[in-house]
């Protein structure tokens, strides 16, 4: 059996064509959303202003973080209920701060952040929503 080496270069820049012409499915996705008070988040202090929410390409990690800042934070992606690519920001208000709760982008969520307190039980936490 013989191999021409323009088969063999022909052959090649096919696949690679293909490949170039394939949708890449593996893909992060983002939004940009305004949160309108300052919050904390771990213990530090965050202004208000434009956050960018992540979702990386495999939707294991949820990742939250200033639009001018390199400061950030990334959670592992729960299941959570929601099937469009909603992202929520929930808050728990304690006195005049907010402390944020939850990061939910679709179908998957942040851990609970927070741990709510029998005095807060039952309270509606404020939320942030982008689409």
């Amino acid at each position: 059996m013989r191999f021409k080496l323009s088969t063999l270069v022909l052959a090649s820049a096919a696949l690679a064509a293909v490949a170039a012409l394939t949708p890449n499915t593996a893909m992060a996705e983002s939004l940009m959303l305004k949160v309108p008070f300052s919050f904390s988040v771990q213990g530090k202090s965050l202004p208000a202003g434009d956050y960018l929410v992540q979702r990386d390409a495999f939707r294991s990690f949820i990742k939250l973080q200033a639009r001018n800042s390199v400061q950030s934070f990334t959670w592992v992606a729960c299941p959570a209920d929601g099937k469009d690519n909603r992202v929520t920001l929930r808050f728990e208000e304690q006195g005049s701060d907010h402390i944020l709760e939850s990061v939910q982008f679709g179908a998957q969520s942040s851990p609970r952040l927070v741990k709510r307190d029998k005095h807060h039980e039952g309270m509606a936490p404020e939320t942030v929503i982008g689409q």
